[in-house]
């Protein structure tokens, strides 16, 4: 601890003035909003060189203002949760990640994956976890696309989901072969996490990935938990001209995503889990952030339920939401960011907005 606390006071001393910062990341966040379209932006950082976060928000044009505190669907930025809850369970000794899932997956979903041809004596948890199990996406096929499309508010089970992946999806490769993205790969992690947890996926999320003791107020399972009392409004967020509150949660909710959440808090558990506070030892945090030789490439990689990717020359630690999130965490800056848009068509503005976070930062 005394450790991190001298390393921040020097990353503080050499920061820009807290002033200034702050302008620049008022700038950055003007650039954003206009390079965002029609979507409206809100950006949260937490620096050495800063005071107090910064909080900010753009509405689009003719747009009512944007509370930056709202909550909103994070969809894939769940799996990070999610991979923190598997690893806390390896750490345990209650999961080997290394074992085929047949030894730790529901009965039913083992009998789905042997009918769609996939050997899960072949498959591991640490596979789903780096996205190299083979296993095709549903959440990527056009058929669960236009299915969703034609009936926003059908309730999707986890069996459903695997089901579609299994008639639809196409193999990928060998189990351990090639990284390839899969949300069916995390709902099945969600199984499993259930499975030998005990308790209900958000249950045993919430126990084991250190959600509560982080003092995660506004951010909960919709659909599976109440919503907390005291909660930030939500965002109104759109995709694909649909309201994503005309969208039933339950389409990505079973552990490839499925989390709402607010910017501040976002960034205090990503922050967490990237450097490695949520766990009990190192070699946790190593797993967690080292990339899978599979996923390398010139400038990026995925670990479990992180990518390594650069940010204005710095190897960071990210993830996105396919609704218009983004979470970075960077340990050489110290720098955090997370940023959302209203419309998932606007993300393409965060990439740059993180990227000028973390340059002015230095």
């Amino acid at each position: 601890m005394r450790r991190v606390s001298a390393l921040l006071l020097v990353l503080a001393a050499c920061a820009p003035a807290a002033a200034d910062l702050s302008e620049e990341l008022e700038a950055a966040l003007e650039q954003a909003g206009t390079a965002s379209g029609d979507a409206g932006v809100l950006v949260y950082v937490e620096s050495p060189g800063l005071e107090t976060a910064f909080s900010g928000s753009r509405p689009a044009a003719d747009a009512a203002p944007i509370d930056p505190a709202a909550t909103m669907r994070i969809a894939s930025n769940t799996k990070t949760f999610v991979a923190a809850a598997a690893l806390r369970l390896a750490e345990q000794g209650a999961l080997d990640l290394d074992a085929p899932i047949n030894d730790t997956l529901p009965f039913h979903l083992v009998l789905l994956l042997e009918d769609g041809g996939y050997d899960v004596n072949a498959i591991t948890a640490r596979m789903l976890l780096q996205h190299v199990s083979g296993l095709p996406d549903h959440a990527q096929l056009d058929v669960y696309f236009e299915q969703i499309m034609a009936d926003p508010q059908r309730l999707w089970s986890r069996e459903e989901q695997v089901a579609l992946a299994m008639s639809d999806g196409v193999r990928i490769g060998a189990p351990g072969e090639r990284f390839s993205y899969s949300d069916t790969g995390y709902v099945l992690l969600g199984a499993i996490i259930e499975n030998v947890h005990g308790a209900p996926l958000a249950d045993s999320v919430r126990a084991l990935s250190g959600m509560d003791a982080l003092g995660l107020t506004a951010t909960w399972w919709e659909g599976l938990e109440l919503e907390p009392e005291g909660a930030p409004e939500r965002l109104n967020q759109t995709a694909f001209g649909l309201a994503l509150a005309d969208i039933n949660p339950s389409m990505d909710l079973y552990g490839g995503g499925g989390l709402v959440s607010n910017l501040p808090d976002l960034a205090r558990y990503h922050r967490a889990a990237a450097s490695g506070a949520l766990f009990d030892g190192p070699d946790t945090t190593a797993a967690m952030t080292t990339p899978s030789e599979q996923s390398l490439t010139a400038s990026s990689g995925y670990a479990m339920g992180l990518f390594s990717r650069e940010f204005a020359g710095e190897t960071c630690y990210e993830h996105s939401g396919f609704w218009g999130t983004l979470a970075v965490y960077c340990p050489d800056s110290g720098v955090t960011v997370t940023a959302a848009v209203t419309d998932a068509s606007g993300f393409r503005a965060l990439p740059a907005f993180v990227s000028a976070a973390v340059d002015a930062a230095r």
